[in-house]
């Protein structure tokens, strides 16, 4: 936000849960109710994220709004950034290696390949990177 945003901009902050590790994890996708609890246990997450972004904005005093989307969330970012008819997307990434991108893909590697407008990929200082 310090870098990016300017006094008068609006800003759309998009969530787009990424369900792919659940239902390409083996054992857990041939379990519906494993993989029920595990789609509620990450709505509590999503919450937890939702609130953190709302809180935000308001104690930096930034305008804007929060959308949870649903579906792939490259494509559904994507879509979101057109239909919101954005300048640009800043997007994060969670430095995974690249098996994993090659495995579940890549949501940034998807923005920046199919977005209609500019996108700034932002990492994670090193330490505080989760390793997958």
């Amino acid at each position: 936000m310090d870098r990016l945003h300017r006094m008068g901009n609006d800003v759309v902050v998009a969530h787009c849960p990424d369900y792919s590790a659940i239902y390409h994890t083996p054992g857990i996708s041939g379990d519906p109710s494993l993989v029920a609890e595990l789609v509620r246990e990450e709505a509590v997450k999503i919450g937890v994220i939702v609130d953190k972004l709302r809180e935000r904005l308001t104690k930096t005093g930034v305008p804007g709004r929060i959308l949870r989307l649903n579906g792939h969330p490259g494509s559904s970012l994507v879509k979101a950034a057109e239909e919101e008819e954005v300048d640009y997307v800043v997007t994060g990434t969670r430095g995974r290696g690249m098996m994993s991108r090659k495995i579940l893909g890549s949501v940034s590697d998807y923005i920046v390949h199919h977005s209609h407008v500019p996108v700034v990929v932002c990492q994670r200082p090193k330490e505080q990177q989760q390793q997958v």
